[in-house]
């Protein structure tokens, strides 16, 4: 009998040791590839989850690698932090952070609370891997009801002083495959769901869109405060197209450090 309890106890042990932790479970990608040898590889580290992954085979057409006002202190120092505003959401806000350095894959997940509107993100890992300011991408989002179901809405960021108008963000996109032209439609979002044209839809004149490279598109200016898309379609160089639509909240920037 007293075998067989020391077996319980142990196996209960081990399932508690396998099982993960909450805030793993909480702030983590589940499917994201990882290197567990590498000592940068994606994991917790304190309260988010950070590091490189193993890239996939597969790649997504358009990527939203960032989107908001970043004005990032360059270099990033080991010891230092960013602090990341954002406005207000309807839910939990996931933030995220991309290297926009082409075959760098690195990534920063963190889930913040609803009332919640600013981030202190430590950057020993960013200064690690050596990525500058302009190597670097951040979204915030969060969901929210329209119509008969629930959507992705990105809440711009805003990380140190801007650096342009306030009403204007730079929405940033990394394409699987090369483009041969990127068309942008800004529309915004009135009560009952009716959708008023901003700016018709016309190319971005790049003229060359490699994949993996960031492709950087202004939004704005916004006159008013609400909630806006952004119909982006892409015509590919070996023929076909792609399309995305964002939606984003645009709420005028607050006086102070934005927490």
């Amino acid at each position: 009998m007293r075998h067989r309890s020391l077996a319980v106890c142990c196996i209960a042990a081990l399932a508690f040791a396998a099982a993960p932790a909450a805030d793993e479970t909480l702030h983590c990608d589940p499917y994201l590839p990882i290197s567990t040898q590498n000592p940068f590889g994606y994991r917790m580290r304190g309260d988010r989850c950070e590091g490189v992954y193993v890239q996939l085979v597969a790649s997504t057409p358009l990527v939203v690698a960032s989107f908001g006002q970043l004005n990032v202190p360059q270099p990033p120092t080991a010891t230092g932090a960013l602090v990341v505003n954002w406005g207000a959401g309807s839910g939990d806000v996931r933030l995220r952070a991309v290297s926009l350095k082409p075959k760098t894959y690195y990534r920063m997940d963190r889930r913040q609370a609803a009332a919640s509107r600013s981030y202190r993100w430590p950057t020993d890992v960013l200064a690690a891997l050596k990525l500058t300011a302009r190597d670097i991408g951040v979204v915030a989002w969060t969901e929210q009801k329209h119509g008969s179901g629930v959507r992705e809405v990105y809440l711009p960021v805003r990380i140190g002083a801007p650096r342009g108008q306030e009403n204007i963000y730079e929405l940033v996109l990394v394409p699987g495959n090369e483009l041969s032209e990127v068309f942008v439609t800004l529309t915004g979002v009135r009560a009952g769901g009716r959708r008023v044209q901003v700016s018709a839809s016309k190319p971005l004149l790049y003229g060359i869109y490699p994949a993996g490279r960031s492709v950087r598109i202004p939004v704005g200016p916004l006159s008013d405060p609400g909630l806006y898309v952004v119909d982006i379609s892409a015509t590919l160089r070996d023929g076909g197209a792609v399309s995305h639509d964002f939606w984003f909240t645009h709420t005028p920037a607050r006086s102070g450090n934005g927490r």
